[in-house]
């Protein structure tokens, strides 16, 4: 019975020892990577060194920044007071004081469009979107890689894309234009934040400028073609009858839409104004060396653990598998 009592102690000792193989050991683990301490240390500076000099070679990027308010205007009269006028001013293309806040958000997707980038596309905005590489701030020069654009005999050189072509097509080049585009409206106040980033700041600061100078005169262009096309239809439906209730009724929309070209023909800041003016940039927007050396270090760091994990714990791991059950 002694006998029998001690055989079952040590197949309960071997049992328990057994399973104990099958969990992790925290001290035991503590002990394996100081043990390759040499080896975890090597992996993560050699990436500190490699994310520093990998950081330290990508250009400078600049924000150019630029806030905008919506352009009411206050000469506006709200049109249905005339009545039975109003469905005759919809049909002449009469605003009727319609909703500013509904203009201005189709004007910021009217910016974000592929039709609004063809209207200010250039073979200089190509280059810039594709073909640069830095910007020298002592010459103020815009630093080209030859690879892509040969800026002496004009020609693109970069292997064929997708598109099927060495040169961007407006498509290629109005989604390129939109990783370094932004615009964002404030729901609070309405003030509309637009914002381009490049490796000039001068060039960034110059397409903020672009962009407001070319969807106020579009905006303003479309509407004095509106009105004036109210005006034609407003005339003739002023000719036809000889209602003087109407007659005047119609006389006050022709006034009214009198009033809105001559202002729209006065107006530059048409459809924005411009709380603050797009600035030269001072401080760079980008890359971010710091968090990409952290980034790396941490990475370099996690991945070293798990190579030292992997060599010390997989072979005893495969080998109870292999143990008979």
């Amino acid at each position: 019975a002694l006998g029998t009592n001690k055989e079952v102690l040590k197949n309960l000792k071997n049992a328990v020892m057994n399973e104990s193989e099958d969990y992790i050991d925290l001290i035991e683990l503590k002990d394996v990577f100081w043990s390759k301490k040499i080896f975890i240390s090597s992996v993560v500076l050699i990436s500190i060194f490699i994310s520093i000099f990998y950081s330290l070679s990508l250009p400078n990027k600049y924000i150019s920044t630029a806030i905008l308010i919506p352009n009411e205007n206050e000469n506006e009269q709200n049109l249905r007071d005339f009545g039975q006028l109003g469905s005759l001013a919809g049909l002449a293309g009469v605003d009727i004081g319609g909703n500013s806040s509904s203009k201005t958000s189709i004007a910021i997707e009217v910016m974000k469009s592929h039709d609004f980038f063809s209207l200010i596309i250039s073979d200089e905005i190509l280059i810039n979107l594709f073909a640069t590489k830095g910007w020298d701030k002592k010459s103020n020069n815009i630093i080209i890689d030859k690879n892509i654009y040969n800026y002496e005999d004009a020609i693109w050189v970069r292997s064929p894309t997708s598109y099927g072509s060495s040169k961007p097509t407006i498509q290629e080049a109005h989604e390129e234009f939109l990783k370094h585009f932004s615009i964002v409206k404030n729901r609070d106040n309405d003030l509309i934040t637009i914002s381009f980033e490049h490796y000039s700041p001068f060039y960034a600061q110059e397409m903020v400028q672009k962009i407001i100078k070319t969807i106020n005169e579009k905006t303003k262009y479309q509407d004095m073609l509106l009105s004036q096309s109210a005006l034609d239809y407003l005339n003739k439906k002023l000719y036809e009858t000889d209602l003087k209730e109407i007659r005047s009724g119609i006389s006050n929309l022709i006034l009214k839409e009198l009033s809105s070209l001559m202002l729209s023909e006065l107006e530059d800041e048409y459809l924005f104004r411009v709380l603050d003016k797009p600035k030269v940039p001072e401080l760079k927007s980008g890359p971010k060396r710091f968090n990409i050396v952290f980034l790396v270090t941490i990475s370099s760091l996690l991945l070293a653990l798990m190579i030292v994990f992997s060599q010390h714990y997989f072979p005893k791991y495969f080998k109870n598998l292999k143990k008979p059950s």
